[in-house]
């Protein structure tokens, strides 16, 4: 998937549908990366998202998995470069 963004608009979120298709996740899982995206710490991520911490752990390790990454910063990095570093939302 290409996502193409107009770096004069920085100010539009960009669709969380878009992170969930672009890198092949879930809902659940492109709704935790968001969150870790915008700088929340995973146990606050699973708390916002009525999970408990070890079910948001499975699902970063599942978020790894499927974009063949091995670290949080890794998988957040693909984020930013997917999104042109437009925020979320």
């Amino acid at each position: 998937m290409l996502l193409i963004v107009d770096p004069f608009r920085e100010q539009e979120s960009v669709p969380v549908d878009d992170i969930r298709r672009g890198l092949g996740l879930t809902k659940a899982e492109a709704a935790l990366l968001v969150l870790l995206h915008a700088d929340v710490s995973l146990p606050q991520a699973a708390e916002r998202l009525g999970v408990s911490y070890e079910t948001a752990r499975t699902q970063l390790k599942s978020i790894f998995n499927r974009t063949g990454t091995r670290r949080q910063s890794e998988a957040l990095q693909l984020v930013h470069n997917l999104t042109g570093g437009l925020r979320l939302g």
